[in-house]
């Protein structure tokens, strides 16, 4: 898991990809990868000319000598419990490079719309309960964005699984195989919901801090 922790490596390039590097490297075949990072779609639609604010009463952004039309080094504040500056990370960048290192998008979604397409599901009804669900809460969560990566990398070994390519001689038998660290991940909509619903949670109890 990876919660309001990758802003910090987008100033850069090298320095984002020196994240997926260690992201990538850490995982096993197969190996799931959950973030939450700031919505570009949603903060770019509320951003207009090069410098300004936005917010309501639960977080405010503060912008200044923007250049939109860059992808990495987007700076800005954010203010909520605390203060914050991060860059932004564009959604498609983020896919693009994830790709890149062997890690490939299972599911996205924006905060609110999650909540929206799950408030009435038994599995969440609870745990919505117990917070106040205010429009200002989920503007926040409308630039919140949640994502599931896989780790796709494929390790050529030889001689060591039995379902392979067999090129046969007279005197020997060789194989060669590519090992995969085991069958292929099953993504349901049930297993996504569970890990949401703990997400959720997590979230709720540390009150959903922004920065």
């Amino acid at each position: 898991y990876a919660f309001n922790c990758l802003e910090d490596g987008f100033k850069t390039e090298n320095s984002a990809r020196n994240i997926f590097r260690n992201i990538t490297n850490s995982l096993d075949k197969n190996g799931l990868f959950v973030t939450i990072t700031k919505d570009s779609i949603n903060i770019l639609k509320q951003i207009t000319g090069k410098s300004g604010e936005f917010g309501n009463d639960l977080y405010k952004i503060i912008y200044n000598s923007l250049n939109v039309s860059d992808n990495f080094g987007i700076r800005y504040k954010i203010t909520s419990d605390k203060s914050h500056t991060e860059y932004l990370v564009k959604n498609e960048v983020f896919k693009t490079l994830a790709s890149e290192y062997d890690l490939r998008e299972v599911y996205t979604i924006t905060l609110d719309e999650f909540y929206t397409t799950t408030k009435s599901i038994p599995l969440f009804v609870d745990l919505y309960s117990s917070v106040k669900i205010t429009p200002e809460l989920m503007e926040i969560l409308s630039l919140l964005r949640i994502s599931l990566f896989v780790h796709t990398r494929k390790l050529e070994i030889t001689g060591l699984l039995p379902n392979s390519t067999v090129k046969e001689t007279k005197l020997t038998k060789t194989k060669k195989t590519t090992m995969t660290g085991g069958g292929n991940i099953v993504i349901t909509a049930n297993k996504i919901n569970d890990m949401m619903r703990d997400i959720f949670l997590f979230l709720f109890c540390s009150k959903i801090s922004f920065c």
